[in-house]
């Protein structure tokens, strides 16, 4: 790409008995990460009494730079009611995207759990970030397992194998707060006792 590299366009003379002619090729440091890139150099002549064997090389510019990738909030909350999902998102926190990157997004339990009852959906769900896109969110699904409980809480948290991320506050809490709506029913049960007389 236009500023990866100082161009370079020059005649190569070979003396009397010189055998061998070098240049170096500048690359340009950026902040950018990307894939690596290449360039081509080739070998032209006017010259007729010169044979051009391989006359095509490739060089490849090595990614040497990070992104670092994290939540966009600590913790986040939602009420615990059917057909409820709290969205959480992941963001660019620093340097430039110029190839996709992805960071799996794996929920845990706290006192809510995944399992019967269950107070969530749990999630294991790859976030891309495409070239130029800094962020990036999913749905986690609530449930309301009609157990009055209080507030519950789960955890989220972010991981790659991406060796060019970097992950920061990649661990995040989730509160359940109970559905206000929800109630208990107390009562006596039967309605009506009775007692001799002096006894109790």
């Amino acid at each position: 790409a236009p500023g990866d590299y100082a161009a370079i366009a020059e005649d190569l003379t070979f003396s009397a008995s010189e055998t061998r002619i070098c240049r170096n090729v500048i690359s340009a440091e950026d902040d950018i990460l990307e894939d690596d890139e290449g360039l081509l150099l080739t070998l032209a002549t006017s010259d007729v009494t010169v044979i051009l064997r391989r006359s095509e090389a490739t060089v490849t510019i090595l990614n040497d730079d990070t992104v670092t990738i994290g939540f966009e909030q600590s913790q986040y909350t939602a009420t615990e009611r059917n057909n409820v999902s709290v969205e959480v998102c992941a963001s660019v926190l620093n340097g430039t995207l110029q190839r996709e990157a992805v960071v799996t997004l794996l929920t845990t339990d706290g006192t809510a759990t995944s399992v019967d009852p269950v107070d969530y959906i749990a999630v294991s769900m790859d976030l891309i970030f495409s070239a130029g896109n800094t962020r990036s969110c999913l749905d986690i699904p609530i449930k309301d397992d009609n157990i009055l409980e209080g507030t519950e809480n789960l955890f989220a948290r972010l991981n790659t194998s991406d060796l060019d991320l970097n992950l920061e506050s990649d661990e995040i809490e989730i509160l359940i707060l109970e559905d206000p709506n929800e109630s208990i029913t107390v009562g006596f049960q039967p309605v009506t006792y009775s007692v001799e007389e002096g006894l109790t």
